[in-house]
């Protein structure tokens, strides 16, 4: 309860259910009480998986930071112009 999740679901979509587990995992996690930091991001196996990936993980530090300093708003003014 209140904590705050991102979820990069791995998948094929040759495949049917297409990175069903983990689009399962962020909707239980969401109806737990979780608190979403972004929405889940699918990377494909077939389409440049690993570059989503990078993306992904760039962006979810980018806004747990955010909500990491936005009580000391102060450190926060700092902390963005490194992004």
């Amino acid at each position: 309860k209140h904590s705050r999740f991102a979820v990069f679901a791995l998948g094929s979509s040759a495949y049917p259910n297409y990175c069903y587990f983990g689009k399962s995992i962020d909707t239980l996690l969401g109806s737990l009480g979780g608190h979403r930091l972004m929405e889940v991001t699918l990377g494909d196996e077939m389409c440049a998986q690993e570059a989503t990936f990078r993306k992904w993980a760039a962006d979810v530090f980018k806004v747990s930071l955010f909500f990491s300093c936005r009580k000391h708003q102060n450190r926060f003014i700092i902390l963005k112009y490194f992004f």
